[in-house]
Order: C-alpha cells, then structure tokens, then sequence
C-alpha cells in the first residue's frame, strides 16, 4: 500500500481596521497596513471561511512508498 499526500486549500477572511475620511481613504490605509503585515498578523486578524476547503486537483501529489 502506497502513502499518498493530497493538497487541499482553504481560504480565511479578515478585515483591517482604519480611520478615515471616507471609503476610499479607508481601502488606501488599509492596503498599506495589509502590505507590512506578515503572514502570522494575516491569520491573527481573520478566520476560517466555512465551507471554503476543497482539493487542489491541480495541485502535486506525493507518493511514498
């Protein structure tokens, strides 16, 4: 019998916290603190979104043996 590493994805959803004049000043700010956040502040300031996960057909599959 053969091992096989299948990939999957899944996607989180998060919003960015800002003062603003308005709604496009908000996006701007929001799209600069998005650009200096690390991967680690992304998934502290988000969530899983349900029913997101699926598998990545496209993506390599691993056998070991």
């Amino acid at each position: 019998m053969k091992s096989y590493g299948v990939p999957f994805a899944f996607e989180m959803y998060g919003r960015i916290y800002v003062d603003a004049e308005s709604e496009e000043e908000a996006i701007r700010k929001a799209q600069d603190k998005l650009d200096k956040m690390t991967t680690a502040d992304m998934i502290e300031a988000s969530e899983y979104l349900a029913d997101s996960e699926e598998i990545d057909e496209e993506g390599y599959i691993t056998v070991t043996e």
